[in-house]
Order: structure tokens, then sequence, then C-alpha cells
């Protein structure tokens, strides 16, 4: 028999009753169940497949086999049982619940479907919990579209605790939380305060990978004396995650600290810039503190040279700074700015890897810095050299006023 419960009153046939008495096979199930179900109600842990829910295709989905105490009645499925759930009406889609029901009247204690109603954005129907009448303890939900494609979520609660061998444990009978079974979804913000941890309890194996993030630890809880030699390695912290309010002052020594712990990915900010200045042009170029002249009616070629520094790790890209005009030649006047850069390393050709990019900036706002969109540098490599043509095509643009070129920013991520 899939679905069996008990124990109800003997003497008739009605459900799940038995006529003279229960069999010694009926009363182990109910020890079995029982024994797993330390609560009042819920799904026994542990015992068969937990009741659990999967899709079995064409509108169907079975509860596989389980136990559980409901209303006072435990309930024992051998087989998986197949619920069906109808596809609703075109543009609606509908959730149903599927609960473990029990029905005094009638003697039983089974899954059932609870039928919500369709509507383009539906809600669960409710349970009944009328003890000694008709209860219901939620199993699942199965919202279902009109597509017929069904999503579960589960509503299993449990007659006991859980004992996965993941977050909970129990050893030689004493319930206790496993390694790692605590990460950052099971704390509180804040939870974590230094009175709460004993001097060097926290070491490298109670803490999951990434646990520990900002919101997670109270300002100055991380003293000295809470943490364990080498406990503290790469990948116990979130990217980002200490912050200066969180770190007692002097509470991070040197052998607090793990060889090789402190990466580049977990430092918050490590972009650098480095100003290059122009250091040649074409013959007679000039300039003042506005910067080097581009003068209008002829094309002007400037040139800049660099080096890829040595703490570079990616991200490179060069930003040109002008200075826009002194004075307007006409409204909405723009000019034409190429910048051409070669980057190239020891025993290379000068231009192994290029990048141009075309500018159009317009007079106005006239005497202002800009700050020229930038060139990602997608081939450097630390130590390259770096060569950078800057032009402006005075002669085809359509400004009759001066611009001028402050230098360039190379601006890259860091090692450190």
């Amino acid at each position: 028999m899939a679905e069996f419960s008990g124990f109800w009153t003997t003497g008739g046939a009605t459900g799940d009753q038995q006529a003279v008495g229960y069999t010694q096979a009926q009363w182990s199930t109910a020890c079995a169940i029982l024994a797993a179900a330390s609560g009042f109600e819920g799904v026994a842990p542990g015992y068969g497949n937990e009741l659990a829910a999967t899709d079995a295709g064409g509108g169907d989905i079975e509860i596989d086999t389980g136990g559980a105490v409901v209303d006072g009645k435990w309930y024992d499925s051998t087989s998986a049982v197949t619920v069906n759930i109808p596809t609703p009406a075109a543009g609606n889609e509908r959730i149903d619940r599927i609960v473990a029901r029990c029905t005094w009247a009638g003697f039983i204690v089974r899954i059932t479907r609870i039928a919500g109603i369709a509507a383009p954005i539906p809600v669960a129907p409710a349970i009944t919990q009328t003890s000694g009448a008709i209860y219901d303890i939620a199993l699942w939900q199965a919202r279902i579209t009109d597509g017929g494609v069904i999503a579960l979520t589960d509503e299993r609660t449990w007659a006991g605790a859980k004992v996965d061998g993941v977050t909970l444990q129990s050893v030689a009978g004493v319930l206790s939380i496993a390694d790692d079974g605590v990460d950052t979804a099971q704390l509180a913000d804040n939870a974590v305060t230094s009175d709460k941890i004993a001097n060097n309890a926290v070491t490298s194996d109670k803490i999951a990978g990434s646990a520990v993030t900002s919101d997670k630890i109270a300002n100055n809880a991380v003293t000295s004396d809470k943490i364990a030699n080498n406990a503290v390695t790469s990948d116990k912290i979130a990217g980002s995650a200490v912050t200066s309010d969180k770190i007692a002052d002097n509470a991070v020594t040197s052998d607090k600290i793990a060889s090789n712990a402190v990466t580049p990915a977990k430092i918050a900010n490590r972009t650098r810039e480095v100003f290059i200045p122009v250091d040649s042009g074409d013959a007679g170029f000039i300039g003042d503190q506005r910067g080097i002249h581009l003068p209008k009616d002829v094309e002007t070629q400037v040139y800049g040279h660099g080096i890829i520094p040595r703490d570079f790790a990616m991200n490179a890209e060069l930003v040109p700074v002008i200075c826009k005009p002194s004075a307007t030649s006409g409204a909405g006047l723009s000019t034409i700015l190429e910048c051409l850069c070669v980057l190239a390393g020891n025993s290379e050709e000068y231009d192994t890897h290029t990048k141009s990019t075309i500018y159009y900036p317009q007079e106005t706002p006239l005497d202002t810095i800009t700050f020229l969109a930038a060139l990602p540098l997608p081939n450097a490599a630390t130590g390259d050299t770096l060569g950078i043509v800057f032009k402006r095509r005075g002669n085809t643009d359509s400004s009759d006023a001066t611009f001028y070129l402050r230098g360039f920013i190379l601006r890259y991520t860091a090692d450190s």
C-alpha cells in the first residue's frame, strides 16, 4: 500500500481503519516515523525520501516516499504519489498547493492538491488547519503557466531537527554545528560581536569560503586575540569585505595572516594613474599654461612616451587631456583630434600593438579642461614601452580657434 496513516479507532473499514488492530509491521513503521519526528507536526527528516517533489512531465508532479506527522497522526508513503497539475487558460497562471491532509471523518492522511485560482498574477490558496476535522501541512507549491511549465517551491517544515551533516551534525548523540556549517546567509547583520567569540576560536576550518562579508561583522569586533595564527586565508574573505572600520587598531599582525592570503582581489580599490607629458612635436610647436598649442588651419602632430608600470595587472587605458579654446570662432563648431598608441616590449618592433581613436570636441565651454574618452589598451603588458601620437586635423575641421593639449593620463588596475 503506497499511503497509510494511523492510529485510528479500530473496528471499522473506512479509510485506514483496521478491523481488529494494527500489525507489528504497522507499529514498527509508526515508531520509525515518530522517532524521526520530535516535533508536533511536519515531515519526518531522514525517513524515506522526505516527500521530495519532482516534475514528472506531461503536467504531472511526483511526491516521493517519506513520512510525516499531521494533527497527531503518523503518515507513511512507500512509493511515489503522482499529482496532476492542470494547465490554466491562455494568459493566466495558477499556484496550487500540495499538502498532506488529515481527514478525521475518513480516517486517512493523504497527499492532496489544493487548486488555486487562475489569474495573470496568481496567489497561492490557503490551507485548512482544523484539528480533529481536516488538517493540512504544506509540502510544495506548484506554479504552472499557460504553456504547462511547472515551477516547484519547497514549503516543507520538519518535525524535528534535520541533521544533514552539512549544517548540523550528530556525533556520539550530541547535536552540533558542522565545520563550514555557518555561511553568510545564516548570520544576521552585526551578529558576530567581540564578546561572542572565544579567544582563538576562529580557525580556518570553521569559516566557509567568502562567508565573512563586511555587513556580518560589528565595528571593532575583530581583535588580534580573536583570530588564530594563519586562520585568515584568501578564500575566507569576500572581495572588498575588509574595510577600515571592521578592524580594531593593531589587530592585524603579521602572524595572523597566512602566506599569500592578501591577493589583489581582496583589495577594494587598486586603480592607479600616471601622467605622461608631451615631449616633442612638429617643428615650432609651442605651449603655455593652457597646454601645447594645436592651432587652426594646419595639421599639428605631437608626441608622448612612457612605459607600462611594473605594478600593472590589467585594464590599461589612455586618457588625453585637452583645454578648450579661450574664444569661440562660431556656434557649434568643433575640431578633429586623433590619438594613436603603439606598444612594444623588449626586442619587439616599436608598433607591435596599435590602438587609435578619433575625437570631435566642440569649442565650448571655453577655457575648460576636458578629459577625453579613455582609449583602451587591451594588449598592454608590464614593462611595455608606450609611444603616443596626438594630432589635430586643423586643416579639415570646422573650428578656427586654437585648442590645447595638456598631456595624457595612463590609467590601470595595479596588482597591489
